[in-house]
């Protein structure tokens, strides 16, 4: 009796597959810009002088950190202890008058503030079922892409002139979604 109760139990807890994917990536350089046609409609003019399609802002004078000093989740909207991940304070439009246009100072990088990064874990489990003859059995198979519900947040606004300049609005990837199936092999 106890060979054929672990034969059973062999059927039921051995066999099984699993099997996943982790995706780790650091964030991106955070940039600041000043949108197309946002400095008097010159903004578009900038590509011809090496500053592509967008002008970049200028350092206030007497320099502030541009740096928010806080975390993905805290620069998110309405979260509690709200703060953003760029200080708008920090850079200014570049003037505009006649016959002078202002280039501005701020890097097309910064290579001292990174964006949030991205984490998810994918898992699949499987198992198949034998019913009898050879080539007929059930698969259970369990898949779920973001196994720990990790909220990755978004990128920021980048544009000083947008309400959302350093206010991270929305997330990347999506939330924890588990899938099951039965299939039928005969």
């Amino acid at each position: 009796m106890l060979c054929g109760a672990n034969a059973v139990l062999d059927k039921i807890v051995g066999g099984w597959r699993l099997a996943g994917t982790t995706t780790f990536r650091s964030g991106t350089p955070a940039l600041a810009y000043v949108p197309s046609g946002g400095v008097g409609g010159l903004g578009s003019q900038w590509y011809n002088i090496g500053h592509s399609r967008t002008s970049r802002p200028v350092f206030v004078t007497p320099r502030v950190s541009y740096i928010g000093n806080t975390d993905g989740k805290t620069a998110l909207e309405g979260s509690a202890g709200y703060s953003p991940c760029m200080v708008r304070a920090s850079m200014r439009l570049p003037e505009t008058r006649p016959n002078i246009v202002e280039i501005g100072d701020v890097p097309s990088a910064f290579s001292d503030l990174r964006f949030p990064g991205f984490s998810q874990w994918d898992f699949s489990l499987l198992k198949n079922f034998g019913l009898g003859k050879e080539g007929r059995y059930l698969q259970y198979r369990m898949e779920a892409e973001n196994l720990f519900n990790k909220m990755n947040p978004g990128n920021p606004g980048q544009a000083i002139t947008a309400r959302d300049f350093g206010m991270i609005t929305g997330q990347r990837g999506s939330p924890r979604r588990i899938m099951m199936a039965l299939k039928l092999y005969f």
